[in-house]
């Protein structure tokens, strides 16, 4: 019911469900699907767009705007063109063309949602500006069959968190090291930085080169014969710092690293297949608990293929199976579940095996989490639109309105 990715529907609408004939079959319902909010489904593109219109016979609040449109842009250089052109009422700014001295706060409210204005932006308007620290997490993932452990190991020790945080990140997001974000982590951010700072294996807060490289002359690589790995990202300018920066980190600690980007159905396509050996990638969460993004390192949920080479279903193909430690997370993770209930006692079994799994990914490298992104919002002065909490996206749009008079 939270999740913006789900919506409820009309009883009936569907067919392909037990004891149902349904309206329609399944795949003519995902060209023209029905639901039941507010408004109305307009048109779809893939990879382009889309849009619906307000419904007139909503039962509830009917919205104030006739439609929302969606452009959707892969290339962060065209979406930022896009928008100072005025072509959309809300966006994001890309981490390449933010400027955090052009962030002014005027307002941080209870929930910690910081209230401002950004700008003058490149076409010379000043914008509105929503910022809180989002329920999310970034990371570094590897398929483990075909990246061997001591090179995860070393690109491990190779990763300043803080420096991808502020460099790379221009300090829109906090260095992590757990798949937890801080604020859910048992104790809170305070208590997740002390046991990070206590007990991260490869260095807190520091890149050491010198221990990747001998992690990988202990696995048998040298100068003369390098391992070598590759990093698939989709198209993003901060990705590609990041990777390059690695690169020429672990090229001092024998491994050649090539880099490679796709659009997103095609890096997608490659890991479900098995055939993403790394990447960069974010994972936002749809609800405030942990299960919510432990699932990605949960094993079953990992495995592109099975042992007879049958294709699984994956969350995120990492295929991190058949090791002790991973042996630890599947049992943490059925500890976690069966104390969901959370009384005082389950509560403290619940927390020592969030902690178990997240120190079983340390000990394997399956991923590494290096930050915690905020939620953000620019939009033109022109609209109002409801604030919003730590889930960031805005999923309602009935109470968005549009002065148009003011609109270019």
């Amino acid at each position: 019911m939270s999740d913006a990715t789900f919506a409820v529907l009309p009883e009936g609408i569907v067919g392909n469900i037990e004891g149902y004939d349904g309206e329609m079959e399944y795949d003519e319902f995902t060209t023209s699907p029905v639901g039941t909010g507010p408004f109305e489904f307009d048109t779809w593109t893939s990879g382009e767009e889309m849009a619906v219109t307000a419904f007139d016979e909503y039962h509830g609040e009917a919205p104030m705007v006739d439609r929302v449109h969606w452009q959707v842009i892969e290339d962060t250089n065209a979406q930022y063109n896009y928008a100072m052109n005025r072509n959309v009422d809300a966006f994001s700014i890309p981490t390449a063309q933010y400027d955090p001295e052009l962030a002014t706060v005027n307002e941080t409210q209870d929930n910690g949602l910081q209230v401002g204005e950004y700008g003058p932006v490149q076409n010379g308007d000043m914008v509105d500006y929503l910022r809180i620290s989002g329920l999310s997490t970034q990371f570094m993932l590897f398929n483990n069959d075909q990246v061997i452990e001591p090179a995860r190991k070393a690109v491990a020790w190779v990763m300043d968190h803080e420096e991808i945080a502020n460099s790379a990140y221009k300090g829109r997001v906090e260095p992590g090291y757990h798949m937890t974000p801080a604020t859910l982590f048992p104790g809170g951010p305070e208590a997740a930085e002390e046991h990070a700072r206590e007990n991260y294996p490869y260095g807190y807060n520091e890149s050491n080169i010198e221990e990747a490289r001998l992690i990988m002359e202990e696995a048998g690589y040298s100068d003369d014969d390098p391992y070598e790995f590759e990093i698939l990202n989709v198209e993003d300018t901060t990705y590609e710092q990041i990777s390059n920066d690695l690169r020429d980190r672990l090229s001092a600690a024998h491994i050649e690293v090539s880099i490679s980007t796709a659009p997103f159905s095609t890096l997608l396509d490659r890991e479900f297949a098995g055939n993403r050996p790394a990447g960069l990638g974010e994972w936002g969460m749809s609800w405030a608990d942990p299960l919510n993004v432990l699932a990605l390192l949960y094993p079953p949920n990992t495995r592109s293929t099975d042992n007879e080479g049958v294709s699984g279903n994956p969350l995120v193909a990492l295929n991190w199976v058949d090791t002790e430690a991973s042996q630890t997370a599947r049992d943490s993770w059925n500890t976690m579940q069966e104390n969901s209930t959370r009384d005082d006692a389950a509560r403290e079994r619940w927390e020592e095996a969030l902690i178990q799994m997240e120190e079983a990914n340390w000990e394997d490298c399956a991923m590494i989490n290096y930050a915690y992104p905020a939620a953000e919002r620019f939009s033109y002065d022109w609209v109002d639109m409801p604030e919003f909490g730590e889930l960031g996206a805005l999923s309602r749009y009935t109470g968005v309105d549009i002065d148009t008079d003011a609109q270019p």
